[in-house]
């Protein structure tokens, strides 16, 4: 839903960046060290899925990279570039 509106507002060949932390596709549970009360789940998104959120949404992929992992508590790093096509004149 929300790479749908992305691709709404931005304009024929307009650019996406985004980032995103690649992991397995597991939730985890998070918010706990924070000692406010709260909880929230965390979606580490492999890179395959990041890229797939934006082409569903329309988005043409222009570039992924990423940054490997330091350790098992701390997750790689993507980073994605897309594209809105250009929209194309009538026949």
């Amino acid at each position: 839903m929300a790479f749908g509106e992305l691709y709404r507002v931005i304009k024929p060949g307009g650019y996406l960046v985004t980032a995103f932390k690649a992991g397995s596709s597991q939730v985890r549970r998070a918010g706990r060290s924070a000692n406010l009360g709260v909880e929230f789940d965390l979606y580490w998104q492999t890179p395959r899925e990041a890229e797939q959120t934006c082409t569903d949404a329309g988005f043409t992929t222009v570039f992924w990279g990423g940054v490997p992992a330091d350790g098992p508590d701390s997750p790689g790093q993507g980073f994605l570039l897309a594209q809105k096509p250009v929209a194309q004149a009538p026949r």
